[in-house]
């Protein structure tokens, strides 16, 4: 696969969006930044090193493969059917909360790194990785 750059419009409220890039290279590293909010979110697949700004942390195998799958698909809501099959190789859905524990976790690695990217849950469709939007209030505050 050749590196390749998308351009996204991601809205969290109705009338404002966040552009977002994103890319791949054949190195195994896929990155977003978010043009606005001064912020890069890097993951290294061959190690499964995430990578935000200048901070960085080491992921487990199953994580990373989660992560990589929301970080491909950035801005498409993705069903719990096409993760289970995608990074659990299951074409059924076993009945546990998995993904649940996974996406915890992230959301807890994401948090840390104080990256400016939240793991959405859509109610009976499914989870979405999208970009943070800017909160005036907190930059008044500050």
């Amino acid at each position: 696969m050749s590196r390749s750059e998308v351009v996204a419009q991601c809205g969290r409220r109705a009338g404002s969006s966040i552009e977002q890039r994103f890319w791949y290279s054949e190195a195994g590293q896929i990155k977003i930044s978010a043009v606005g909010l001064d912020a890069t979110l890097i993951l290294d697949t061959r190690v499964n090193l995430l990578r935000v700004n200048e901070r960085c942390l080491l992921l487990q195998a199953t994580p990373a493969r989660l992560l990589a799958l929301l970080l491909l698909n950035q801005g498409t809501v993705m069903s719990r059917k096409t993760i289970f099959s995608e990074v659990w190789g299951y074409q059924f859905n076993p009945g546990t909360k998995i993904i649940d524990v996974q996406i915890c976790y992230l959301r807890k690695i994401l948090h840390t790194l104080q990256a400016p990217f939240e793991i959405k849950t859509f109610r009976r469709q499914g989870l979405r990785l999208q970009a943070l939007e800017q909160c005036s209030t907190c930059h008044s505050l500050s």
